[in-house]
């Protein structure tokens, strides 16, 4: 080795490993990029302020400034009340946050509505690694989520996050969370639906589809679900199994889709959301009519494939639900994203699954004005919400419809949408909207509709528009936007709590960070101070004494 080299080496040796990095903290909606330096003012502790049963997080971020450090990892303390009481083992999670490379932006959105312009490295996904590897002039985020039991005594606990590299201390930030004496009820206020692809999470974790490899996936990805705030779970008719008698009867098998049932409902999930009987008679030929799928029947006698009519499909499946208790816990899909071009099909299709199965409630998602009597749950794409909001909002005063609203790859521009390129303010707005325009539901179709190799660039549409988790270890991972939208969720009971109490004050300040579907504060922080606002004033109030 050269003098001036060796000399080199003793002078980075010799710099403590902490003087050597940058640290701050962040607020969990800020988007952190590989070029993100710390700001001037930047914060190195962090505050959290939760309500029981509710889960707080911030960001730490790392920036080495000369050299690389290797194994950097983090790790939370316990918190302690004041009292000595500690927060339950396990209630401090952190991941490190990882990036995905996006070759394009969402193409109907302005650069002004986009967190940065593609191509670059997006933040999303949480890593299942422990340690990472911090590159010079780099910067390394990690999210901390705090989760508060409903038990939790309200208090201060105090705890710290340490930061190494090996064996080396880079930085001690103090974390500390103030627990008031509000509880968020088990069953969130909003219900919630992600579409997801059993077959996708057999692919990705490389197990036998149906297997029991993959019966126990299902159980962690449900148990995600639950976790992150759904209700409502996918079921597709695909899992009742059909076969001709020699009588010509039809036999009906619904052990799958019993199992199927049994394990959401046991994962805490509430509502049975049996989808699609019908389709356009050419797919993707938007305008064209509505026609019933074909329903496959295994002949008994011979192997060969017949079909099983609409009619005799549905009704038995209405009769074993009302057997197993489940009628009410039900909803059924006709066809999806009726249009005003075809909802004169679209209607026809739903009386004939109406009167096979009159107890059935139908649920679509739509993008029409009208359906009169033929819907009960109306899921409106959010721009069409906006368009024909006053007829909606009426038909719903009126008790005679549940109004929902849906997102996918559209509306873009200033609308909230959980695009990667979007701000993460975005996604968490979304069951703001539901909340501000009093809507029952939210719906989307994408938890896990993975391209081959979960490469964001390669979705139909627009760069995180098919899924908001990532395929984990032993089931999925989460990812900002999941986070974000669960924060949203939370925000969203506990306005609806302020909102029994003091419907005047939690109507004014919704309104105020929701003027219109597209004028919002840009700023988290407003946001963020909105939801402040009205978990203080429900500690402050008589109920929570």
């Amino acid at each position: 080795m050269s003098t001036p080299a060796a000399l080199l080496l003793a002078v980075v040796q010799a710099v403590p490993a902490q003087d050597r990095v940058d640290v701050w903290t962040a607020p969990p909606l800020e988007n952190v990029f590989r070029n993100t330096t710390k700001p001037q003012r930047a914060t190195t502790i962090i505050r959290l302020t939760a309500a029981r049963g509710e889960t707080e997080s911030a960001q730490i971020v790392l920036r080495a400034r000369e050299t690389c450090l290797d194994s950097v990892r983090i790790e939370p303390s316990f918190l302690i009340g004041t009292s000595g009481r500690r927060l339950a083992p396990g209630a401090v999670r952190v991941n490190w946050i990882g990036y995905v490379w996006l070759s394009r932006n969402s193409d109907h959105t302005p650069e002004n509505e986009l967190v940065r312009r593609a191509p670059d490295d997006f933040p999303d996904p949480l890593l299942d690694d422990e340690s990472v590897a911090l590159c010079a002039g780099s910067s390394q985020p990690a999210l901390v989520r705090v989760a508060i039991a409903r038990e939790t005594v309200p208090g201060v606990y105090n705890g710290t996050v340490s930061l190494r590299a090996g064996a080396k201390l880079l930085r001690t930030v103090p974390l500390t969370v103030d627990v008031l004496p509000v509880t968020l009820p088990e069953l969130l206020s909003l219900r919630v639906t992600h579409w997801f692809s059993s077959r996708a999470i057999a692919l990705q974790h490389h197990v036998e589809e149906w297997s029991e490899e993959h019966w126990k996936l299902l159980r962690a990805y449900a148990d995600d679900m639950r976790a992150h705030g759904q209700t409502m779970f996918e079921t597709d008719l695909e899992l009742i199994r059909v076969s001709r008698e020699s009588d010509g009867s039809y036999a009906f098998d619904y052990s799958r889709l019993d199992r199927w049932v049994q394990l959401f409902l046991s994962s805490g999930l509430s509502d049975i959301e049996l989808m699609h009987v019908g389709r356009r008679t050419e797919p993707w030929a938007w305008t064209n009519p509505f026609e019933p799928s074909p329903r496959p029947a295994i002949v008994a006698a011979s192997g060969d494939t017949t079909q099983v009519p609409l009619e005799d499909f549905l009704q038995d499946l209405q009769r074993h639900l009302i057997e197993r208790g489940w009628i009410d816990r039900a909803v059924i899909h006709v066809a999806d994203e009726p249009i005003v071009e075809n909802v004169d099909s679209w209607r026809a299709l739903s009386r004939r699954v109406h009167a096979a199965a009159p107890r059935l409630k139908r649920i679509e998602a739509v993008q029409a004005p009208d359906f009169g009597r033929d819907l009960e749950i109306w899921v409106v794409e959010l721009s069409f919400l906006e368009r024909w909001y006053d007829g909606y909002r009426a038909r719903q005063q009126a008790g005679n419809i549940e109004l929902w609203c849906y997102t996918s790859w559209l509306p873009q521009g200033a609308y909230p949408n959980r695009l990667i390129d979007y701000p993460l303010l975005k996604t968490r707005l979304l069951p703001w909207m539901a909340l501000r325009y009093e809507l029952s539901g939210w719906l989307h179709w994408g938890l896990n509709q993975w391209p081959r190799d979960v490469d964001p660039n390669k979705g139909l549409f627009a760069p995180g528009d098919d899924f908001i988790v990532y395929p984990g270890r032993d089931g999925p991972r989460s990812s900002l936007r999941w986070e974000a939208f669960h924060d949203g969720v939370e925000d969203h009971a506990l306005f609806t709590l302020w909102r029994r109490r003091d419907p005047r004050a939690a109507l004014a300040a919704l309104r105020a960070v929701i003027p219109s579907f597209t004028t919002y504060p840009r700023d988290p922080a407003v946001l963020l101070a909105a939801r402040r606002r009205a978990l203080l004033a429900l500690a402050r109030s008589p109920q929570a004494r």
